[in-house]
């Protein structure tokens, strides 16, 4: 794999960390096009509000990433290294998205915005970003993938990272026809599109690695499971109310 890309005197510059950059970049660009395309913002105060949300939420779903990867592989954090904890190791992508959504609902209530609609217009930006951290975790090789030579293995080991990007590329693609088809009921196209990328993390996660196993399931995907029954269940109030 190509752990460092590059190197600039004696500083490495690491896959994972342009990866990082661009789908930052990618995902807030995207956040901002989708929000004036269709009249979330309109005045100057309100494009000021959604630079301050798209930067809380990048902050929020670092933290949470981080907090996820300590978590789930505890195993690799059995030295207490404050600074191996901040920065060593790496992220877990749904840890980062529960950070990030909370840190979007606190904002958004204060402001009193319309969660709803801002949420159908925000998860697209954040499958966008999904899709390049993805592919920086596959280009480091830094993940806890199970060895196998079945068919869907690559050296010896299932490349998890990326079936999960596969997967966010699709959705980003299948983004425009969800919501079009469901935009009079806000919030829906948000329940469907995190209920389709948790499913496939369901999957993905049976070639996973995980130090915290509960009977057939691991912490991921039972975490998943949760997830893709509350998203069922508010996304079922959302059309009946409607």
């Amino acid at each position: 794999m190509y752990r460092v890309l590059f190197s600039i005197g004696n500083i490495d510059i690491h896959a994972f960390g342009i990866m990082l950059l661009i789908g930052i970049i990618a995902g807030s660009l995207v956040i901002v096009k989708a929000a004036r395309r269709y009249n979330l913002v309109r005045s100057i105060s309100r494009q000021y509000l959604l630079l301050d949300i798209v930067l809380w939420t990048i902050f929020s779903g670092l933290i949470g990433a981080r907090i996820g990867h300590v978590l789930l592989y505890s195993s690799l954090y059995q030295e207490i290294n404050p600074i191996n904890i901040v920065f060593g190791g790496g992220f877990v992508y749904w840890f980062g998205f529960i950070f990030a959504l909370l840190a979007f609902v606190i904002i958004a209530g204060i402001h009193r915005l319309d969660i709803r609609r801002w949420l159908d217009i925000m998860i697209l930006g954040m499958v966008v970003g999904a899709f390049f951290v993805h592919l920086g975790v596959l280009l480091s090789g830094d993940y806890q993938a199970q060895i196998s030579t079945s068919v869907i293995s690559v050296d010896g080991r299932v490349p998890t990272p990326l079936y999960l990007a596969l997967g966010d590329l699709g959705l980003v693609i299948l983004w425009r026809k969800i919501y079009f088809k469901l935009s009079n009921i806000s919030g829906l196209t948000f329940c469907w599109t995190v209920g389709l990328l948790t499913a496939l993390d369901f999957l993905v996660n049976f070639w996973q690695f995980s130090s915290v196993v509960i009977g057939p399931l691991n912490l991921a995907q039972l975490i998943d499971l949760g997830v893709v029954l509350g998203v069922v269940i508010i996304g079922w109030s959302l059309y009946v109310r409607r």
